[in-house]
């Protein structure tokens, strides 16, 4: 009897240093600095957040392999300049793309790229 106790408490003792051993030996992510809500009013104050009825909501993701924010706001707009007066005007499509560096919160890259579809109807 008193060596299945033993072996018990031995066991015990065990596993309970094997559990200690896994959770230690778990590297810590870093902590983030910025949440969702953030990264949103740092997009506004760079102009990259655009709002309307008109628009879509931007999109607001973030990637955990690079440790980064990217914010994806869209725009259309019709007009009837240049080459497009001469059709039915064309749709003017701008999307502006933020990346944000997840630790820091420092703006990485803003790209803004223009399309132009012509309304041939």
């Amino acid at each position: 009897m008193k060596s299945i106790c033993c072996n018990r408490t031995s066991l015990i003792t065990f596993l309970l240093s094997l559990v200690n051993v896994c959770v230690l030996s778990q590297v810590t992510s870093k902590e983030l600095i910025l949440d969702s809500v953030q990264v949103i009013n740092i997009a506004k104050s760079r102009n990259a957040y655009w709002v309307n009825e008109s628009f879509p909501t931007p999109m607001v993701k973030f990637d955990e392999s690079l440790q980064e924010w990217k914010v994806l706001s869209t725009r259309t707009k019709h007009i009837n300049r240049g080459r497009c007066k001469f059709t039915n005007g064309c749709t003017e499509i701008t999307q502006l793309i933020l990346t944000i560096d997840a630790e820091t919160g420092k703006v990485k890259s803003r790209k803004k790229q223009k399309k132009l579809f012509y309304n041939y109807e």
